[in-house]
Order: structure tokens, then sequence, then C-alpha cells
């Protein structure tokens, strides 16, 4: 009687330190060995980005599940190359050429006096959050961020000026720049 008491009492525990164990060992959103840990940081995606394929970077996306970080960087050898990092963008999980053709020619780095990282600050500054989308196109940077209360506010930075306007809620992000749309940073 003894002898299976002790074995009842030795599947319970496998059972309960089983479950347990399997429980601390699945991933969440807190824990330490979830992919989600550290922050999202455009800033940290585009520093990575460029460090990994020297030229400019022309966008960056976090993608719509928050898993990696999209960037597009014109690299010092003329080609486009795509750039997957991430959710931290703190790794590089894939370069690729890209061979495609593509409206990239309308984002080439041409005449943009202002970098990602600026039009990012004038961003942050007109509408405070988190960025989540910097793509250059046509002279000017569209700039997605989310605000702490999980709204996007659209920003529109002239790529020669540095000025940003946050645009009117439920605009086209096929938008012309200029006029008073929104706030001027002040980064003149």
């Amino acid at each position: 009687m003894k002898r299976k008491s002790v074995i009842a009492a030795a599947v319970v525990v496998v059972l309960v330190g089983g479950g347990t164990a399997t429980a601390l060992s699945l991933p969440s959103d807190s824990g330490p060995a979830s992919a989600r840990s550290a922050p999202a940081d455009v800033d940290r995606a585009v520093a990575k980005a460029a460090s990994a394929v020297p030229g400019t970077v022309t966008g960056v996306d976090l993608e719509d599940d928050g898993r990696e970080w999209d960037v597009d960087v014109f690299g010092q050898d003329g080609k486009w190359h795509d750039v997957t990092l991430d959710p931290s963008g703190a790794k590089v999980r894939n370069d690729r050429v890209d061979t495609g053709n593509d409206d990239r020619d309308d984002r080439a780095p041409k005449g943009a006096a202002v970098t990602v990282e600026k039009a990012v600050a004038a961003a942050l500054k007109a509408a405070p959050g988190q960025v989540t989308e910097a793509d250059l196109e046509r002279g000017h940077w569209e700039i997605e961020v989310r605000g702490k209360d999980g709204r996007h506010t659209d920003v529109t930075v002239d790529a020669k000026t540095g000025k940003a306007a946050v645009l009117p809620q439920g605009q086209d992000d096929d938008r012309a720049t200029g006029g008073d749309a929104g706030a001027d940073s002040d980064d003149d």
C-alpha cells in the first residue's frame, strides 16, 4: 500500500511539475525568451541595415504583425537591397538584392538632403509615438507613427527642408507635400 502511495505521489509531481515546466518554457510577450523582449526600434533597424549594406536607407517598415522590419537600401553598389531584421531591429535575418522592376526609382535618394533618421526625428516631434513605417517618395518622407493610444498618424517630412506636417486622418498615403496640412517641426 505504501508503494502505491509513493508511485501515485510521484505521478502527481511529474504531471504538475511537467506542466509547470512546459508552461514556463512557452514564449510569452513578457518573457526574455520572446522575440518581443526588446521593443521595436526604427533607429536600431535603420542603423543595423545600413551597417549590413552600405548605402542609403529609403524605406523601413515594421510588418503589421510586428515580427520583422523590412528595410529598403539603395546600396553603394547601385542596387536595391531588401534587408529583413528581427522585431527589435538588432539582428539581420536576410539581405537580398532586388532585381524586379518597381517604383523604387521614384525613391532613389536623388537630392534628398534629409536622411531617414532626421525625418523620423522630425515626425516624432510633430506626432509623438513609435514609428512603424517610413518611405522616401517623390521628394518627401511618408512616415506612420503609432501613438500611445494605438492610433496611427501620418506625417510627411520634406526631404530637402526637414519640415514635418501631420496629415488629416484618413488622407490617402499618395499625397502631395506642401501647404499647411499640419504642424511644422522646429528642425529648420
